[in-house]
């Protein structure tokens, strides 16, 4: 038996290969993110969490500053009638620094000031202030 071995023309190419940096356990934080956390007494995480709260919660309210509102609840409605919308937090830089934060995770993000005494200012949820006014009688 005769072998004879003849070398090949076909040019063998090791795969590529690819080293990632990226570690998907390491969240990465901006330098922004990390002063406000911070500043507040919080970790960064926690940061980014409720300011995720904070957003989502301040694009379900409809109102804006300068809109009239009423109180969805009758006794807000019978203490403070009308109410004049006067600022919305959009996100959780807005907040005071030594502002306590909600254990149900729903802070008070509007703002406003009843019609009858607008040199008070009352903090609310962003579901309580509705549009329309609930309690008025048509026939």
């Amino acid at each position: 038996m005769i072998i004879n071995t003849y070398p090949s023309v076909k040019v063998v190419v090791a795969p590529p290969v690819w080293k990632s940096t990226y570690t998907p356990t390491a969240k990465h934080f901006t330098s922004h993110e990390e002063q406000q956390a911070l500043t507040r007494g919080i970790t960064p995480a926690e940061y980014v969490r409720r300011n995720v709260i904070v957003k989502e919660l301040s694009d379900s309210v409809r109102l804006k500053p300068g809109d009239t509102a009423f109180p969805s609840i009758k006794k807000g409605y019978t203490d403070w009638g009308q109410c004049l919308v006067v600022g919305i937090c959009r996100s959780y830089k807005d907040f005071a620094f030594d502002a306590e934060w909600p254990e149900n995770d729903s802070p008070m993000l509007v703002t406003f000031a009843p019609l009858n005494d607008r040199a008070t200012h009352i903090h609310c949820t962003h579901h309580y202030l509705v549009a329309k006014n609930p309690f008025v009688l048509t026939c």
